[in-house]
């Protein structure tokens, strides 16, 4: 199935066409996220595929989506295989996420290297290209991967700022001594005690929730146990909400109020977390 779809990345017009990410959560209303929200997944470039025939298939798919900036950024990006396909995998589902976002809502079809994904100076990914110079708001754009999975959600928000995604496999076993240093006591009440799937798919679920709100302000979990804390969840919905500490929101000018909601449910076999 991989080789013949990156086979056909020969040409321009096929990539500009094709899918390499599959549209994702199309049903918003049974996940409790906005409708101007688009969802892509890759899962279908595991690394035995890229790193097949010497890494030919990587080397032509990273050719055909990545801006010449972000190639270079690719080739000279330190850490393991595995690593260096994670970050390809999610570069390629946030272009496909922006790509149907854009063309959604300004009709414009967009080529994947027309999207450079770059980091802002929070670390947050943001979409850019001169093709954000033909719309009046460039949509928000987050990341998030697992093994060879990659997810990406962008859109433009009603009521502006931006979003966060998480995800976690609904297999994970997250460490008691992991537990006790990321959820505070306050949070860790919250996790209902029995049964031990519950519990486990909801520290799952608290993880990916803290995760996704801590990537609308640009901080991730570790460190942050104080300043970005669990305050309310609901069994039924899954919907938690997620306070920002005052010392750390005054950080962040964009962000616009100091409680984020996030969705938080289960999909293709993943605990998955989205927030905005």
């Amino acid at each position: 199935m991989g080789g013949g779809l990156i086979r056909s990345l020969g040409g321009w017009a096929e990539v500009k066409k094709m899918l390499l990410a599959r549209p994702w959560l199309e049903d918003r209303r049974r996940f409790d996220i906005p409708e101007s929200l688009s969802c892509c997944l890759v899962d279908r470039f595991p690394d035995d595929v890229l790193s097949a025939h010497s890494n030919t298939y990587k080397n032509i798919l990273a050719d055909s989506v990545l801006s010449r900036e972000e190639r270079s950024t690719w080739q000279n990006m330190k850490g393991s295989n595995s690593w260096r396909n994670q970050w390809l995998r999610g570069r390629i589902a946030a272009k496909e996420a922006v790509r149907r976002s854009v063309q959604d809502e300004h009709d414009l079809a967009l080529f994947p290297a027309d999207i450079e994904i770059m980091p802002d100076r929070h670390g947050r990914p943001m979409a850019c290209g001169m093709w954000t110079s033909q719309i009046a708001s460039t949509p928000s754009v987050s990341i998030a991967h697992t093994g060879d999975v990659a997810v990406a959600v962008a859109g433009r928000l009603v009521h502006g700022g931006g979003v966060g995604i998480d995800i976690e496999r609904i297999e994970r076993v997250i460490p008691e001594n992991v537990v006790q240093y990321a959820f505070c006591e306050q949070e860790r009440i919250l996790i209902p005690a029995t049964p031990d799937g519950l519990r486990q798919e909801w520290i799952l679920r608290f993880w990916c929730a803290k995760e996704a709100a801590g990537k609308i302000i640009g901080s991730g979990i570790i460190g942050q146990t104080g300043n970005i804390r669990i305050e309310e969840r609901r069994i039924q919905s899954g919907k938690v909400t997620v306070s920002v500490a005052e010392k750390l929101a005054r950080k962040f000018k964009d962000l616009k109020k100091k409680t984020i909601r996030v969705a938080t449910f289960q999909s293709d076999g993943l605990v998955v977390g989205i927030s905005c």
